[in-house]
């Protein structure tokens, strides 16, 4: 079998190809594998620039803080925040994939993880720290600001090497860190305050949390630790080191064609504003994952509520050189066209579609020829304060930036290799 070499990361500009998600010449003559990574629900055309939501919490008040309806700062912090002005620090420290269902006793460890990605990988919005003498070298010397681009546009390219052709229905994703800015923090008066406890406006509240990344100090906030259990207990197996699933059917091919191994979690526009409260009605705004699959409040030591399980992967393998689209009218913003194999369940509360692209865009790309389900996506609700810890037993009208609703747009569509086969208007309306 052809062993492939690590690929360029693509960037449109810089190799004069354009932005439809496929691979640029030099990776078609001479890699067998490129592993695409990206941040989204899109497998292609991601959404711009969109408003966060905001938690329960921001909407209905802090507890025991008298102030905090009267305390415009506060939502003002919130309504101002945007995708756009989120910072991101992730630290991935390897991808790994498997044949079997997780390692038993007469598994080796070679038999259940392929070491086919296992470089660092470091993102990140900027190389500023706490010292302003320094700056992340580790991040700087590996293009992160571009990397994190990319992550969150389309994807980039991770290094990988060949793995034996076959099923692997297991994948599992090492965040070593996982750190957002703005964070800030504010008294029981509903004020924000500095490093030193002092009132202070929203921008100096701003550098008044701070949190390590690459054995650095930055201004910010470590998600991480709040996504490693379920909601409300703890992890049989830790979430997030790895993120992982277990039922895929990522087929890599033995033909030594060039192909395409792309793997997609979804964070860009599931971000939201929350507030972690104390018994005092003090309390930390700061940025991080929808909590969808339940009520929106994150771990909330005053109120025993916790967090987690709220973020979601899939993987899928394409052959550029054999793929064809979807064409498809009628979607929102905010909405998603999404295509599943023709006949297979799909449940958007647990997985995300095989390919996705915004319903304003309508097209979506680098399918292997094949018959489809397309689907219609949005997010309407929200879950209520009542609903069961890791369920949204009790949905109420809102918007949290998953769309937890499907409707199917018709009969399965063929796709053929290089055509793009026009659906027409999904008229079906979540």
């Amino acid at each position: 079998m052809k062993k492939g070499r690590f690929t360029l990361p693509l960037f449109c500009a810089a190799l004069f190809v354009n932005c439809t998600g496929e691979l640029p010449l030099s990776d078609l003559l001479n890699d067998s594998i490129t592993l695409k990574f990206l941040g989204t629900y899109e497998s292609n055309d991601p959404y711009g620039d969109l408003s966060l939501s905001k938690d329960d919490v921001i909407n209905a008040g802090i507890t025991g803080n008298t102030n905090w309806n009267a305390a415009s700062d506060i939502y003002n912090y919130a309504n101002g925040l945007t995708v756009s002005r989120v910072k991101y620090y992730i630290d991935i420290a390897e991808i790994r994939i498997a044949q079997g269902q997780g390692k038993s006793g007469s598994q080796s460890i070679s038999d259940y993880w392929n070491q086919f990605a296992i470089s660092r990988e470091l993102l990140c919005s900027d190389y500023a720290t706490v010292d302003s003498s320094r700056h992340l070298p580790n991040c700087s010397s590996n293009n992160g600001i571009q990397k994190l681009y990319d992550f969150f546009n389309g994807g980039y390219s991770y290094k990988a090497s060949d793995v034996t052709p076959g099923t692997y229905n297991h994948l599992g994703i090492y965040f070593r860190r996982f750190n957002t800015y703005p964070a800030a923090r504010f008294n029981a008066a509903g004020q924000f305050i500095n490093a030193s406890g002092s009132v202070a406006s929203q921008d100096a509240s701003e550098q008044s949390m701070t949190t390590a990344f690459d054995n650095n100090g930055i201004y910010g906030f470590d998600m991480e630790n709040l996504l490693l259990n379920p909601y409300g207990g703890a992890a049989s197996e830790p979430l997030m080191f790895p993120l992982q699933r277990k039922d895929l059917s990522i087929q890599v091919p033995g033909n030594n064609e060039p192909y395409v191994l792309e793997v997609r979690v979804f964070l860009k526009n599931l971000m939201m504003a929350h507030v972690i409260q104390g018994g005092d009605g003090t309390g930390i705004v700061y940025v991080g994952p929808s909590d969808w699959n339940i009520d929106h409040k994150y771990q909330d030591t005053y109120n025993s509520v916790r967090m987690g399980g709220s973020v979601l992967l899939t993987a899928r393998t394409y052959e550029p050189a054999s793929v064809g689209s979807i064409a498809i009218t009628g979607g929102n913003a905010n909405e998603y066209f999404a295509a599943v194999p023709a006949g297979s369940a799909f449940n958007p509360l647990t997985a995300l579609p095989l390919a996705a692209t915004s319903a304003t865009t309508g097209v979506i790309k680098n399918l292997m020829p094949g018959s489809y389900d397309v689907y219609r996506t949005c997010d309407q609700t929200k879950c209520g304060t009542a609903s069961t810890a890791g369920t949204c037993s009790t949905p109420v009208p809102g918007q949290d930036g998953f769309p937890e609703k499907a409707v199917s747009c018709g009969p399965a569509v063929a796709v053929t290799k290089g055509t793009t086969t026009n659906f027409g208007a999904c008229g079906s309306s979540c």
